[in-house]
């Protein structure tokens, strides 16, 4: 049986139980949030080393990085580079989208060198090995996407981006966008279906590919394919068409016994977050929510990973439980170990601020915790309690030299207030 499943017979896992006490929650909390479909646990078996995680209403917001092959120059020695600094900035996921290379290879030693669960878009592998080997999407049978699916789910990925909610229908509402489809993944299956002239495998297929997630208990994460690329295009009928769609899916998934979650907007102007966000999740049976951004301008490629992280802070606000990192090179080619580095601490930040507004007991004990040791000049502590703790750690000792910091030196006004309180 799945998680969710367990959930639903008010069965108690030991999975549960660990991350009830990691969660600072009660199992019976979790155990009903995982029941309704308001709380997913991501955990594949398959994955050796793999420390369980749960997502949703209720928890600490989680935090996703992307790495993977996007070009010839990527080598699975660079690609384990960036998974290694994924985990030293303390992300809670990753996803692996590799979409050139040997991708078989790829995805098994990210997954063998990493304990965090590992996330992945089949599609791209699909297309990807198209591309290399030269070979027409309109020659790509409907059970190659059926096949790679497995082939994910036995090598131990834990939610798997799903490009299910793109239909013909959907298609034709794109036409008065600026962007048109910005999805990578949905924009190749645009292909597919306009190549073959036949509705999207993955949507007609649906039925079966739950049974494989269902065997492998994996959690469904299905892919916003229409997702505004640009203020403009935000809250569009192309968005809300396949926010429709993706509650349907969502409902069938969850009486299989599939735990789902739903994708969020890219690209929003701050204004209209709060209402797509509630709204998303009214039709999406509030499920976790996971968000691609949103980014709420879009004249900033550079600076993208705080342009990304208002948006998110107000859509985690507002309700989202899972945020993608955003890295300054988003719009401008792949990320560095420095972009990845900036994207993962920027995002994190977001976090802690929505976990610190929704009143998390863990979240406020951090802040007061740096706050205390800030008072005190308790330089290895305020390391300790940040967010980039190794930065800041190697940054007071080049400042501080144990003293008060260069802001205000020798008139520190909590040096000297600490002298008037002893």
């Amino acid at each position: 049986m799945t998680q969710l499943e367990y959930a639903k017979k008010g069965i108690v896992t030991k999975v549960m139980k660990k991350l009830a006490l990691q969660e600072n929650v009660t199992v019976e909390f979790l155990m009903n949030g995982i029941a309704s479909g308001k709380i997913v646990i991501l955990f594949n078996k398959k994955h050796k080393k793999i420390q369980p995680i749960a997502i949703g209403e209720g928890l600490r917001v989680k935090i996703n990085a992307n790495i993977g092959s996007s070009s010839d120059q990527e080598t699975v020695a660079s690609v384990i580079e960036k998974v290694n600094k994924v985990i030293e900035c303390k992300s809670d996921t990753l996803m692996d989208l590799s979409i050139i290379g040997d991708l078989d290879k790829l995805r098994k030693t990210v997954i063998e060198n990493c304990s965090l669960p590992v996330g992945s878009c089949p599609v791209y592998q699909v297309f990807g090995e198209a591309i290399q080997n030269k070979k027409s999407f309109s020659k790509i049978p409907k059970e190659k996407f059926l096949e790679v699916i497995e082939k994910h789910a036995q090598d131990g990925i834990s939610f798997m981006g799903l490009h299910c909610a793109l239909t013909l229908e959907g298609i034709k509402k794109i036409g008065e966008r600026l962007t048109g489809i910005v999805s990578r993944g949905g924009g190749l299956m645009y292909c597919w279906m306009r190549f073959n002239r036949k509705e999207n495998p993955l949507f007609t297929e649906f039925d079966t590919i739950l049974k494989i997630l269902k065997k492998y208990d994996i959690v469904l994460d299905i892919s916003d394919c229409l997702r505004p690329g640009c203020l403009y295009d935000a809250n569009d009928e192309a968005h809300i068409f396949e926010m429709m769609v993706v509650g349907n899916l969502v409902k069938r998934a969850l009486a299989c016994g599939v735990s789902v979650m739903a994708e969020g907007p890219g690209h929003m102007p701050f204004d209209q977050i709060d209402y797509s966000i509630k709204l998303q999740k009214k039709l999406n049976h509030f499920v976790p929510l996971y968000m691609l951004g949103p980014l709420v301008i879009d004249a900033a490629p550079g600076f993208d990973h705080i342009v990304s992280t208002i948006g998110a802070t107000a859509a985690g606000y507002a309700g989202a439980d899972f945020l993608c990192v955003v890295t300054p090179s988003e719009h401008l080619g792949l990320p560095d170990l420095k972009d990845l580095e900036n994207g993962i601490y920027a995002m994190r930040t977001a976090g802690l601020a929505i976990d610190t507004a929704r009143k998390n007991k863990q979240a406020l004990e951090q802040n007061n915790n740096i706050s205390l040791a800030r008072f005190k000049l308790d330089w290895p502590k305020q390391a300790k309690y940040s967010i980039c703790n190794k930065e800041v750690r190697d940054d007071l000792e080049k400042r501080t030299k144990g003293r008060s910091c260069s802001m205000c030196g020798k008139f520190c006004p909590m040096k000297i207030n600490s002298k008037f309180n002893k």
